[in-house]
């Protein structure tokens, strides 16, 4: 089974149920599919299966759609966290060889100057506007692509994500999740946490964090995420009032932001 099958079978089953909410954006099912599908036919124009995609992105649902697409390509997407220093991105595509980087449109001009400091990089693909002739709009690539299933054979064995990790001490260490592996991780989280269909999981990690396997785990069950482009304790709480969130990953700071909130009785929690 590979990650991209997930969408597969909920664009099929329940193709008009939500699957993503971010801001004022409703993605279904349906279209996340057809997304997807797009994605993996857009890089297959430009890159090669057992690529490296790198992805610098605040939570969105472009991201999702790279989530699944990269892999559904036979392509490891390789996260980048937008919290380091540019000079670290540059070190992890250097290191991962990425051929193609997709960037969100506010992390352009921080990242543009050592472009020419990695060679591998052959395609750049903004998210949002550019008015750069070097660089290509992530809605004109993807949109211009099939959704329709590519034909090529993706191996369950191949990398569909590439981690680095934080690098406690040295550099960091790319960890290499496969589609099997991420769907072993997905359905043991699924049997062992239960979430329903209806599910209603709040994003508040980055995207670009190991704890994002929450959106297959949740998209599993045909259930819904809720996107908050980074946490900030009273968005957080908002939205869960707002959407009647049931699930979330928080580290212990993060719940210790709301608990200490002066606003944390003025919401409903109890979903």
């Amino acid at each position: 089974m590979l990650l991209s099958d997930i969408i597969r079978l909920n664009g099929r089953k329940t193709p008009d149920a939500v699957a993503i909410i971010s801001g004022e954006r409703v993605v279904t099912f349906g279209v996340l599919r057809d997304r997807m599908e797009q994605v993996a036919n857009a890089m297959l124009e430009i890159a090669g299966q057992g690529d490296r995609i790198g992805v610098l992105a605040e939570n969105l649902p472009e991201y999702v759609e790279m989530y699944y697409g990269v892999p559904a390509a036979g392509m490891a997407l390789t996260f980048l966290n937008y919290r380091l220093h540019p000079r670290e991105w540059a070190w992890i595509l250097n290191n991962a060889e990425a051929r193609v980087l997709v960037v969100q449109e506010k992390f352009v001009e921080q990242i543009e100057p050592l472009l020419d400091s990695i060679p591998s990089i052959e395609h750049v693909v903004v998210v949002g506007d550019t008015t750069s002739d070097r660089y290509v709009r992530y809605d004109d690539l993807v949109g211009a692509a099939s959704t329709e299933q590519h034909s090529q054979p993706v191996d369950e064995d191949s990398t569909a994500w590439l981690l680095y990790t934080s690098g406690t001490t040295g550099f960091p260490k790319g960890a290499m999740l496969t589609h099997r592996n991420l769907v072993v991780a997905v359905l043991n989280s699924v049997i062992e946490y239960e979430p329903k269909p209806d599910e209603r999981t709040l994003i508040a990690f980055p995207l670009c964090h190991v704890s994002g396997y929450s959106v297959p785990v949740t998209h599993f069950r045909g259930g819904r995420i809720v996107l908050t482009p980074m946490f900030e304790a009273e968005l957080w709480m908002q939205l869960v009032d707002q959407h009647g969130i049931t699930g979330t990953s928080m580290a212990p700071t993060m719940l210790n932001f709301i608990l200490q909130h002066p606003k944390v009785n003025e919401y409903d929690l109890s979903s």
